[in-house]
C-alpha cells in the first residue's frame, strides 16, 4: 500500500462558542476535507499532572463542537463508546469500574468484575446484555529460575476475561495464568519490574459464533480462544511473539514481522481482522492500523491493507481503529509525540480528518459514529412506510418498499456499530410493491448475532432506512 503524506489542508481551532463549557479542551484541526458524517467519541486525559487538563467525557461534532459533554473528577475516564444496546459506556478510574448512559446521558447501569480488579482497558456488551470485561490478579510467584536476577518473590500480575449475563451473574471466566506462561512476555525486563505485568491484555472482541479474541500488548500476541471450552484455538504474534503460529504474508520489512504491541484487535464484517500496530519494538518504532486476511486453516495472515503515515506517527501506549460502513477508516491515535488524537482515512489512504488535544493531553479510544442516513423522496413507499415483516425475526425477514419505476436497487445492511454486514442488489424491480427476502446472514453466509440492524435502500441518489431487530 502506498504510503500517503498527512497534508495540512486547512488548520483552524474551534473557537469558544457559547456550547462549549468553561475549561473545555482547545480542539485543533489540521485536516477536515469530507470526512464522513457523524459523531466522535473522545474522552481527554494525561498521564501525568504536570500537564494542565480538564477531564471530559466527549461526543463531538465533525467541527469539534460538542453535542455532549460531562466534565469528570476522575483524571483518566477511558474507553468512552456506544455499545450495541445504544447505552454509551466509559471507565471511571478513580471509582474503579465501568459506567452506563443512556440516550438522556443518565447514569443507568454500571459494571465491574466479580472478585478481581476491574481493568479499564475494554467493556463489550453483546445484544443480548452479556456483557465481557477484564479482571487484574495477582500471585506471588519464584522467578528466579525464570529470568536472570528474578524475584524469589515476584507480585506477578494476571488478567482475567469475565462474562456476565444481563444480570451481572458470571456465567464464564478464562485466566492467564491457566493458558500463559510468565515467559511469554517479550523482554525479560518485563519479569524484573516491581509487579510483573507479563499479558497486560487490552482488547477482547467476540466472533459470530462466540469465540472470543484477546490482544495481549506485552506479548505480542492476538489469542483465539474457544468460549465453549476455554481452550485457546491458536496464537498470532510478530516477530517479537514467543508463540507466533501463523505465516505473515505481504507484512515484513527488514527486520520486522507482523504487528508489536498492538491495541484493539477486531474482527471485521468481511472475516478479516483489523489491528491498531503500536510498533514499540520495531526500528525505528512507528505505528500503523493494518487489515489481515486470516486463513485459520492453514494459518496465514495476509496483509491486505495497511496506514501507515508519512511522517511518521508513533504511539507508544494506547490507540484504537475503527471500520467505517463507508470503508474509510477512524483511528484513535493514543499517546504519541506528533500530537494526533484522531484521524479519518480513506481506503486509499488519503487524510479526511485530523484532530488534535493540546500538547500532553491524550485520548484512549477515538470512535466515530456515523449518522442516519437521511430519507429522501426519490424511492415511493406505502402509507405506513418503508417495512419489513416480520420485525422482529428470528431466522429471516421480508424487506417491503414499493418504487415508482423499475430502476436497480441496491440495499445494505448495517449492525449498530455502523459496519457493513450485508449487500443485496435488484437490477430490476416492479413498479408498485417489492418484497426483498433476508436470511438473517452475513456476506459470508454467517448468521448474524441478535439485536439491531439498519437496513438502508438506495435508489440512485435517493435513500431510506429504517430498523429491524433480530431475536436470538
Amino acid at each position: 500500500m502506498k504510503k500517503i503524506s498527512i497534508l495540512v489542508i486547512c488548520l483552524y481551532t474551534v473557537s469558544l462558542f457559547s456550547q462549549i463549557p468553561p475549561n473545555f479542551p482547545v480542539i485543533t484541526f489540521s485536516v477536515n476535507s469530507e470526512p464522513t458524517p457523524g459523531k466522535i467519541y473522545l474522552s481527554n486525559l494525561t498521564q501525568g499532572f504536570g500537564v494542565v487538563n480538564t477531564p471530559f467525557l466527549m461526543i463531538l461534532d465533525n467541527t469539534g463542537i460538542p453535542v455532549f459533554s460531562q466534565q469528570m473528577t476522575a483524571r483518566m475516564n477511558l474507553d468512552f463508546k456506544l455499545q450495541p444496546n445504544g447505552m454509551r459506556t466509559y471507565f471511571d478510574n478513580l471509582k474503579g469500574k465501568f459506567y452506563a448512559l443512556n440516550e438522556e446521558y443518565e447514569v443507568v447501569d454500571s459494571f465491574s468484575c466479580n472478585g478481581y480488579q476491574t481493568d479499564e482497558h475494554e467493556l463489550v456488551i453483546l445484544p443480548n446484555g452479556h456483557s465481557f470485561m477484564l479482571g487484574n490478579t495477582r500471585q506471588v510467584m519464584d522467578l528466579s529460575g525464570v529470568v536472570p536476577g528474578g524475584n524469589t518473590a515476584a507480585s506477578v500480575q494476571g488478567m482475567v476475561i469475565q462474562e456476565q449475563d444481563e444480570n451481572h451473574l458470571v456465567i464464564f471466566e478464562w485466566s492467564t495464568f491457566d493458558h500463559f506462561d510468565v515467559s511469554d512476555c517479550t523482554t525479560n525486563s518485563l519479569l524484573l519490574g516491581p509487579v510483573v505485568d507479563y499479558a497486560h491484555c487490552n482488547s477482547i472482541d467476540v466472533d459470530t459464533e462466540g469465540n472470543l479474541l484477546l490482544s495481549s500488548r506485552h506479548m505480542d500476541e492476538i489469542t483465539k480462544i474457544d468460549h465453549s471450552t476455554g481452550e485457546i484455538i491458536w496464537r498470532m504474534g510478530g516477530s517479537r511473539s514467543k508463540n507466533n503460529m501463523f505465516t505473515f504474508v505481504n507484512d515484513s520489512t527488514s527486520t520486522f514481522t507482523g504487528f508489536s504491541h498492538q491495541h484493539c484487535a477486531r474482527w471485521l464484517p468481511n472475516g478479516n481482522m483489523l489491528v491498531f500496530d503500536n510498533g514499540n519494538l520495531k526500528t525505528p518504532p512507528h505505528s500503523r492500523v493494518v487489515e489481515y486476511a486470516i486463513d485459520e486453516i492453514n494459518y496465514i495472515a495476509t496483509k491486505v491493507w495497511e496506514y501507515s503515515p508519512e511522517p511518521v506517527i508513533y504511539s507508544s501506549a494506547m490507540g484504537s481503529s475503527q471500520r467505517l460502513a463507508n470503508g474509510n477508516t477512524f483511528i484513535g491515535w493514543g499517546i504519541n509525540a506528533q500530537h494526533i488524537t484522531a484521524s479519518e482515512v480513506t481506503p486509499a489512504g488519503e487524510v479526511v480528518q485530523a484532530l488534535s488535544f493540546p500538547t500532553g493531553v491524550s485520548s484512549y479510544r477515538a470512535f466515530k459514529v456515523m449518522d442516519p442516513v437521511q430519507n429522501h423522496d426519490g424511492i415511493t413507499l406505502p402509507a405506513i412506510g418503508l417495512h419489513a415483516y416480520p420485525n422482529p425475526f428470528i431466522s429471516s425477514t421480508q424487506i417491503q418498499y414499493k418504487s415508482s419505476d423499475s430502476n436497480p436497487i441496491s440495499i445494505g445492511i448495517y449492525n449498530c456499530r455502523g459496519q457493513l454486514v450485508k449487500t443485496m442488489s435488484i437490477t430490476h424491480t416492479l413498479v408498485g410493491r417489492n418484497l426483498i427476502p433476508w436470511n438473517g446472514k452475513d456476506i459470508n453466509s454467517r448468521n448474524v448475532a441478535s439485536g439491531v440492524y439498519l437496513i438502508r435502500i438506495r435508489n440512485g441518489e435517493n435513500e431510506q432506512t429504517m430498523k429491524v431487530l433480530k431475536l436470538k
